[in-house]
């Protein structure tokens, strides 16, 4: 899955990557896609805001599956939640960061200790083609100093004081700053909520003609993975259901472009693919993943489905989508990724 992200800040990009990278095979920024895209910020709420960038931003990306955005700032209670959505244009437009702390400690000079509770708000949004935008919101919960403290960050850093460090986030490296803030959180969030889910499929033998009779259900997959005979199949439910596609060859391929064997990391989870036909048993295939450091070995070649555990490495067969064996149905397995471990379903059609 393509992701394009709506911005150019090499910060946040940074810490997108660290937190959510796992997800997506590829990750852009607006400049990497050659876009320049200007999303009126026009909504009452931080989710509002970062869901319209996200999805305005998704609709202008041709090749890309999905996009992410965020709107953030700070609130305080003393203000009635101000500056809110308007942080970043609190003292006016065309005002910079100066100008729009001078007028937040003109609003709070007569406002004592006790009072200046506040926090960092961080909306995430993650827009999907054909599927429910996912949107999050983190908090960072902090005092308004009344005079600013630090050099580093940004914004409203040097007068948001954080009582977990005892430090004004202008104060924190980089690296502390990260660990704890508003957008490390709603990250977080995001990541937890985004599970991946891939259909994988084996044996199809050169027909995908029963296709139609699942599209329906397969509306909200990640990926394909295709185990082997014939493997450009796997290209072709790909390509109906939008997403990209992970194949190896098996004993009755005889094109060329995919290797017999591969070992993909989706999702934070490390798996060994191969059709199994050089193997003598799952057994041994499962051997095979442990010794390339993965928790899931996928196979196809018997046409018979199977989900079984080896010495910890989760075997999965899917059986044959158009051949099966064995008194089986025609089937296919979906595997879902969540926080770096994976659920396997088989299931069969009803013919």
């Amino acid at each position: 899955m393509r992701l394009i992200i709506a911005s150019n800040n090499a910060h946040k990009v940074r810490e997108i990557r660290q937190i959510v990278g796992k997800y997506f095979t590829d990750m852009s920024t607006l400049r990497d896609a050659g876009l320049s895209i200007d999303v009126v910020e026009d909504g009452t709420t931080f989710q509002e805001n970062a869901i319209k960038k996200a999805e305005e931003v998704l609709a202008a990306a041709s090749g890309f599956d999905a996009a992410l955005a965020d709107d953030s700032g700070l609130i305080v209670d003393a203000l009635n939640g101000a500056p809110g959505v308007y942080s970043a244009r609190y003292a006016g437009e065309g005002h910079n960061d100066a100008d729009n702390n001078r007028k937040l400690m003109e609003d709070m000079k007569n406002i004592p200790d006790e009072l200046r509770s506040c926090r960092f708000a961080s909306a995430v949004a993650l827009a999907r083609r054909g599927r429910e935008t996912l949107c999050v919101i983190g908090y960072a919960e902090g005092r308004l100093l009344h005079e600013a403290r630090g050099e580093n960050g940004f914004g409203y850093d040097p007068y948001f004081f954080y009582p977990p460090l005892g430090k004004s986030f202008a104060e924190l490296s980089a690296d502390e700053k990260n660990a704890v803030s508003h957008r490390s959180r709603s990250l977080a969030l995001l990541a937890k909520r985004k599970a991946m889910k891939i259909a994988v499929f084996s044996d199809t033998h050169g027909s995908v003609s029963r296709l139609p009779l699942i599209k329906a259900s397969l509306k909200d997959i990640d990926a394909v993975l295709h185990l082997g005979d014939l493997a450009p199949d796997g290209a072709k439910i790909a390509s109906e259901l939008g997403v990209p596609c992970y194949a190896v060859l098996g004993n009755c391929d005889y094109t060329h472009g995919e290797p017999y064997e591969r070992v993909e990391t989706l999702g934070g989870v490390r798996m060994f693919l191969t059709h199994g036909h050089r193997y003598l048993s799952p057994y041994t295939i499962a051997l095979a993943a442990m010794e390339r450091d993965c928790s899931i070995a996928l196979f196809g070649h018997t046409h018979i489905p199977l989900i079984a555990q080896q010495d910890g490495c989760l075997l999965v067969n899917p059986g044959s989508f158009n051949l099966p064996r064995g008194g089986s149905k025609p089937g296919y397995a979906i595997l879902t990724l969540k926080n770096g471990t994976a659920d396997a379903e088989l299931h069969s059609l009803s013919l």
